[in-house]
């Protein structure tokens, strides 16, 4: 049987001498630090992160108007991913929106510097798949007979020109891909399991993006080396650069078990 190995400092939920068996915290003895060893959640944010639409014009400075309208204005700060504009590499970026077609970039957290050296243009953005969450699970973590449980929600703009795509994958391996929404509908919710089938390179998952939705394929089987650190990411990806997509919240989280 594999061994579950100690979950790192920044992903314990005890304080540091509290002892709480009820709860899954246990004393390791005082050479070591409490190890949580129920469930726990890796990362969760209802931060909303866009793809976004093309649009009518791109400042020097990153001011984007003439979006396809959200379905709201978003308050506060937010992520949207660009593409490679001239002067603008493809990447997250911080953003505040003024209204529902219209924000300005921002290169830090507290939005206070935007970018500079954008040739003017229109936002061209694109249709490539783009990763839009990304979690780090460390090695051993999950333990031999542990799972990795992933939850999400995603929005568009309603009555858009085509459907969009969303999906979940660790470090690169296809765990569900490609979900498709139509636009019929302006939302939809993920929920997918991976779990370890006694080792820590043996894997399940449902053959759909949710577990216990009926579905003509057959549970997915992995082979992901979680003995190592691996990343987890939510990807996106527009069929048409009309349209836009919307991480609206996404929960990480690990089922220990040796």
């Amino acid at each position: 049987m594999s061994e579950l190995a100690p979950v790192p400092d920044k992903y314990k939920a005890a304080a540091i001498g509290i002892v709480a068996p009820e709860l899954g915290i246990v004393d390791t003895g005082p050479a070591t630090q409490p190890v949580l060893t129920s469930p726990y959640i890796l990362a969760q944010s209802a931060v909303p992160v866009i793809l976004l639409s093309a649009a009518t014009n791109i400042s020097a400075t990153g001011a984007i108007t003439g979006l396809t309208a959200l379905p709201y204005q978003p308050s506060g700060i937010v992520r949207v991913y660009c593409f490679a504009q001239a002067g603008l590499a493809a990447n997250l970026y911080y953003a505040t929106f003024s209204s529902t077609t219209a924000c300005q970039l921002y290169l830090d957290a507290a939005a206070t510097i935007t970018p500079s050296g954008i040739a003017p243009s229109a936002y061209t953005s694109g249709t490539a798949q783009v990763t839009l969450a990304s979690v780090p699970i460390p090695g051993g973590s999950m333990g031999g007979n542990g799972a990795l449980r992933v939850t999400y929600l995603v929005g568009r703009n309603a009555g858009g020109t085509s459907s969009v795509n969303h999906g979940f994958y660790v470090s690169g391996t296809e765990i569900a891909s490609n979900i498709s929404f139509s636009t019929a509908n302006a939302g939809t919710g993920v929920l997918k399991t991976l779990r370890n089938r006694g080792s820590q390179n043996i894997q399940v998952a449902p053959g759909y993006s949710n577990d216990g939705s009926p579905s003509a394929s057959a549970p997915g089987r992995f082979n992901i080396d979680f003995s190592t650190d691996k990343v987890a990411q939510i990807n996106g990806q527009l069929v048409s650069t009309a349209d836009l997509l919307i991480l609206e919240g996404y929960t990480f989280e690990v089922l220990p078990k040796a």
